[in-house]
This record gives C-alpha cells, sequence and structure tokens, in this order.
C-alpha cells in the first residue's frame, strides 16, 4: 500500500507535466501556422501584459482560431 501511496504521488506530478508538455505542443504549432516560434508568441503575450495561461492558449489554437491569431498578432507587436 506504501508503494502504491508513493507511486500515486509521483505520477499525479508525472501527469501534470506531461499535460503542459501537451499544451506547449499545440500551441507552438498554433503559432506556426502564423508564422510565429512559441517562444516568441509566450514573450510578445508577456511583454503585451497579457495574462493567458498555456493551457488555455491551447484550447484557443485548437477551437478558435481567430481567437488565437488575435493574441498572435498582439504579440507580434511586441
Amino acid at each position: 500500500m506504501e508503494k502504491g501511496l508513493t507511486y500515486q504521488y509521483r505520477d499525479r506530478k508525472a501527469r501534470r507535466r506531461e499535460r503542459r508538455s501537451l499544451w506547449i505542443q499545440q500551441v507552438n504549432a498554433g503559432a506556426r501556422d502564423y508564422d510565429v516560434s512559441y517562444s516568441r508568441l509566450v514573450h510578445g503575450l508577456a511583454q503585451a501584459n497579457v495574462k493567458v495561461d498555456r493551457k488555455i492558449l491551447s484550447g484557443l489554437a485548437i477551437t478558435e482560431p481567430l481567437s488565437f491569431r488575435a493574441l498572435v498578432e498582439i504579440s507580434k507587436l511586441f
């Protein structure tokens, strides 16, 4: 039982790590459609003081391409 609890704790952390990695890949793929790299997109949004996390960006890139494009355009200004 103790091993199970240890694995459970470890795997909760790993699952969060894997999800974040997936979100970053999805945002990067969406950003590449508009000729922007992931790092430039995130840096531009930070400079523009746009507080959107990677989970939301990933969802926008997949389901709302026009909204995502607006964020890309904002990040290009900075």
